[in-house]
């Protein structure tokens, strides 16, 4: 039997009666009310004051404290709540509510108007499954500050769902993938995965769509404020990132530094006019920069005539290219860039001359040289690419090997393309990313830049009919001179940047070189790599163009992708 006070009377409820509606007059939030120290300072957090449903006095000192300790949800003035009573702390009778009364089954408020006669209904709450407010003056108190918002809506369920949600817009719904043609309003999160795979989503904040907030609405990845989606089989829709370059909290964030910024903080930044010049086999004797300022790098044009990319790429993978003895420096970068001499090379290898962070400039064409950064590991190479823009000429990555020693590095490379191929350099790399034997690796070029790796389409030895420069990122691992000699740690670094770049460009095609150039490289066959790395046929390119028998490189690909994996 339960002993209930009520407008100052106490009340003895019938054992048919376990629970009581009220109507919550009042509540102590904080020290500031003026009853905060009457009912137990800091333990009369949560108390709400309150009468019965037909009756309006404010100033009832009849009063109930929250059912539950774990979970806390405080009725607003004029919601309506179930009161029940037992033994408090100090084994007296005490009353206590339960959560509120889903009065208009909504979550932003379920305050019930007090009515005196049916004629003075409010318009605004209609006598209906609904609550439709047409108008931000409802006539309610809600209590002092409390603001009824018209555009807050609940969220619509779907079978088996649980879901929490707060007044102002934020939830969590433990849900799941719901695969059904019986499925009144499909959502974004179901259009792959099995039936009732989990899904958590928690949403801060829903997007002002119109004011009628009793029509429900599901969340929208896009749209809404903030959210964070915890997926198990399932593939969000329409998914579009507000930026690649937001910094996140305690993320290992790497910047990528401009030539200026890494030739000290001292240097004096001036506006520079970029003119981009057309390669000729006219080549003038080379020297040296009358300025300690190193030359801007150009973006290239984007033409199908370039000279690595129509003969010089012949030279590529070939065992033999790459002569020039293992160097490493890590000194602090000169205050001037070098164009080296070709007939000096065994004395800047000894010196140590060629360093990272230092540009290395093209001997045919000054105006142009490559800067590569330290080599870094490929956790850290995908966190700064993630920091990039995205490039919407990226169609297809292409996967390389140098044919040379194993033991050569990231500066040899660049060096050979730029100072000594064809005894005149180039003025690009071959490949945006490098991978050296221990795994480590080097960005040369970002998505949107362009590297000479595979020429133009159907131009010179490139036989395919779309494939070229202008439309791929190409990826190499450093060795492959006599045999396929490619490391764990090179292979474990080649299959993160694979599924790194099939996440990054979701309609990417991946190819080996040998399947448009009639050569080796990457001495292994692509498509069977990418199917046993996992990767869906619709990223894998499968014609071959090159007429090469991909069969002949055997079981290579099987050490990259399972051995190595």
């Amino acid at each position: 039997m339960a002993i209930v006070r009520t407008d100052n009377n106490t009340q003895i409820l019938s054992p048919d009666t376990k629970l009581k509606a009220v109507r919550v007059t009042d509540i102590i939030l904080d020290p500031s009310h003026d009853r905060f120290e009457d009912y137990g300072k800091y333990d009369s957090i949560g108390t709400i004051f309150y009468t019965e449903l037909n009756q309006s006095n404010p100033s009832t000192d009849s009063t109930a404290k929250p059912l539950f300790s774990f979970v806390k949800n405080y009725p607003l003035k004029n919601e309506v709540v179930l009161i029940t009573s037992t033994d408090d702390k100090d084994n007296k009778i005490s009353s206590y509510y339960f959560p509120l009364i889903n009065i208009w089954n909504h979550p932003h408020h379920n305050a019930l108007p007090y009515i005196e006669t049916p004629s003075n209904n409010s318009n605004d709450y209609q006598q209906s499954i609904a609550r439709k407010v047409e108008d931000g003056s409802t006539g309610i108190n809600l209590g002092d500050y409390f603001q009824e918002k018209l555009d807050i809506k609940p969220l619509l369920p779907y079978e088996g769902d649980t879901i929490i949600e707060g007044r102002f817009g934020s939830s969590i719904r433990f849900g799941s993938t719901n695969i059904s043609n019986k499925v009144g309003t499909p959502n974004g999160w179901s259009n792959v995965g099995e039936l009732g795979d989990p899904i958590t989503i928690i949403r801060n904040g829903q997007p002002k769509l119109d004011d009628k907030g009793w029509v429900h609405n599901i969340e929208d990845i896009s749209n809404d404020i903030s959210s964070i989606y915890m997926t198990s089989n399932q593939q969000l829709s329409n998914f579009t990132p507000a930026s690649l370059n937001q910094k996140s909290f305690g993320a290992n964030l790497v910047k990528v530094k401009t030539i200026q910024e890494q030739l000290g903080d001292d240097f004096e930044e001036k506006p520079i006019e970029v003119k981009i010049e057309e390669e000729t086999n006219d080549f003038e004797n080379l020297q040296q920069p009358s300025t300690s300022t190193p030359p801007p790098l150009p973006e290239p044009e984007e033409n199908t005539d370039d000279p690595f990319g129509d003969y010089a790429e012949e030279l590529l993978d070939n065992p033999g290219i790459m002569e020039v003895s293992s160097i490493s420096g890590t000194e602090k970068p000169d205050d001037e860039a070098t164009i080296y001499d070709e007939d000096k090379i065994g004395e800047i290898v000894s010196n140590n001359e060629i360093k990272y962070s230092t540009p290395i400039i093209s001997k045919r064409n000054s105006k142009f040289s490559v800067t590569l950064h330290e080599p870094k590991s490929v956790y850290d190479l995908k966190n700064q690419i993630d920091l990039q823009e995205e490039s919407n000429r990226v169609k297809y990555l292409v996967i390389h090997t140098t044919a040379g020693n194993l033991a050569d590095t990231h500066l040899d490379l660049a060096y050979y393309f730029m100072q000594t191929i064809e005894g005149v350099g180039y003025t690009r790399h071959g490949y945006h990313i490098s991978i050296d034997s221990e795994g480590e690796c080097v960005q040369i070029y970002q998505d949107d830049e362009i590297s000479y790796g595979v020429g133009s389409p159907g131009n010179g030895s490139n036989q395919s009919n779309d494939i070229g420069n202008n439309n791929t990122i190409n990826i190499s691992w450093i060795g492959g001179l006599a045999s396929f000699d490619m490391t764990k740690n090179q292979a474990n670094s080649l299959n993160e940047l694979v599924k790194f770049y099939k996440t990054r460009y979701p309609q990417i095609k991946i190819v080996g070189h040998n399947q448009i150039t009639a050569k080796d490289c990457p001495l292994f066959t692509t498509p069977s790599y990418c199917k046993q790395l996992g990767i869906p046929d619709n990223n894998i390119y499968f014609k071959n163009h090159s007429g090469v028998n991909l069969n002949k490189y055997g079981t290579n690909h099987i050490k990259v992708a399972t051995i190595f994996k």
